[in-house]
């Protein structure tokens, strides 16, 4: 197997390692129920804690057991809205982990809402990448300035660490913190040589985040062929804000005056702010059910845009959601294809 070619068990752990970031938390925002935490770990003089969850942290390998142990982490931007996390593995490897954001909320009848929502929340407008460059790379603007937020940390906490890291550094997340992956390993890549610091990164559920240019850039840079996108079927947001290669705005038809005024009217939002539109980057992987089939490359994306379209047309929106969510959805579904194929 190649330096950075897919790998089921780097897949579980670093999917673990992006349920870890979303355990970080504003102070007065209550803990995660979805698994047990063993204790809270304060950061930033208290303005937001880290819950360790033995159950994520473990199963990432981290150097010391979940009862103990705790990464370093960060919390930043408004309402610490952008967070990430920097661990050591037992066997080697840094692991950067970037959070994500909760997953969509929307019920029957109110999707063009919840991406209206999204949409401006993320900012999906283009912004000039890196954020002091003049070329013609762009990238969602949202996305960029998350991590341009926190990359001053991460530099800071990782490079002290990259003597203990001798097989490199695998940069992960979930849903935002999916998109911020490829971000966070182009500014790394431009810190470290790929000789002084060998990338993985494994985003999940990611949103689209640069445009062509810098899709171009990032594989020239040698990322490309150890970066993998990996979603499961009905999960919508991976094709957002728009994908060109898997325009779910062209395909969906929706029924309705009333729908086809507000998702015309969507459409149009989506063409304004997203500029050239965006250009995925990596290798894209779809667990297609729950027993872990899996398809790869173009079939893949075929796939999940075909099923996305079809849940979308049949309003099927709870199921939509709920394919999104990274410790109910993407945990087991992962788990599942490694059982299967790792």
């Amino acid at each position: 197997m190649s330096a950075g070619a897919f790998s089921w068990p780097i897949a579980m752990r670093a999917m673990n390692a992006a349920l870890c970031a979303y355990q970080i938390r504003a102070e007065g925002v209550r803990p995660s129920t979805q698994t047990p935490i063993l204790r809270s770990v304060p950061g930033g003089n208290g303005a937001f804690f880290y819950d360790v969850a033995p159950a994520f942290q473990d199963a990432v390998g981290f150097v010391g057991p979940g009862d103990s142990y705790a990464p370093a982490f960060d919390a930043t931007g408004p309402d610490l809205t952008d967070a990430a996390l920097i661990g050591l593995t037992g066997d080697g490897y840094a692991i950067l982990a970037f959070r994500g954001t909760l997953a969509p909320n929307f019920v029957r009848d109110d999707l063009v809402g919840w991406i209206t929502d999204w949409l401006n929340d993320a900012d999906a407008v283009q912004t000039p990448w890196p954020p002091d460059g003049h070329g013609r790379q762009e990238s969602e603007a949202g996305f960029s300035r998350a991590v341009v937020a926190l990359w001053p940390w991460v530099e800071a906490t990782l490079e002290p660490l990259l003597d203990r890291a001798p097989k490199g550094l695998i940069v992960t997340g979930h849903s935002k913190g999916g998109a911020m992956t490829f971000l966070g390993a182009a500014l790394a890549r431009a810190r470290w040589s790929a000789a002084a610091l060998p990338i993985q990164v494994y985003a999940f559920a990611p949103p689209v985040t640069g445009n062509a240019a810098f899709a171009a850039a990032y594989h020239a840079a040698g990322l490309g062929a150890a970066t993998h996108r990996v979603q499961v079927a009905k999960d919508l947001v991976p094709f957002l804000p728009r994908w060109d290669a898997a325009d779910i705005w062209s395909k969906i038809r929706v029924s309705g005056i009333v729908d086809r005024l507000g998702w015309d009217a969507l459409v149009d939002l989506v063409d304004r702010v997203t500029g050239s539109g965006y250009v995925a980057v990596g290798s894209d992987t779809l667990i297609a059910d729950d027993t872990g089939t899996v398809l790869t490359g173009n079939a893949a994306r075929d796939a999940a845009l075909a099923g996305v379209v079809a849940a979308v047309e049949a309003e099927t929106f709870a199921e939509i959601a709920a394919a999104h969510v990274g410790a109910t959805s993407y945990l087991p579904k992962v788990a599942a294809a490694a059982r299967i194929n790792g």
